[in-house]
């Protein structure tokens, strides 16, 4: 049994927003970010090939890249 797909490109557009507060005097970082979901679709071709011959079709494959949000916290560490 064999499957082969072949995907055409697309793109897909989201945005990233974030803030971000520092302390220099004690190394220390905090950043906030958020990413929107970005949902993109593909115009799919297919082969399946079987012992009974093969089998080509055409479709779309559709996903969503989710939104996330990622906290970030950063301090220095004192000598001594």
């Amino acid at each position: 049994v064999r499957y082969q797909g072949d995907f055409d490109s697309d793109t897909g557009y989201g945005y990233v927003v974030g803030v971000a507060y520092e302390r220099p005097a004690i190394a220390l970082r905090v950043a906030l970010t958020y990413s929107s979901a970005i949902g993109m679709e593909h115009d799919t071709s297919y082969t399946f090939t079987t012992p009974l011959g093969p089998t080509t079709g055409r479709g779309v494959t559709a996903f969503d890249l989710p939104q996330s949000v990622n906290l970030e916290f950063r301090t220095g560490i004192a000598q001594g």
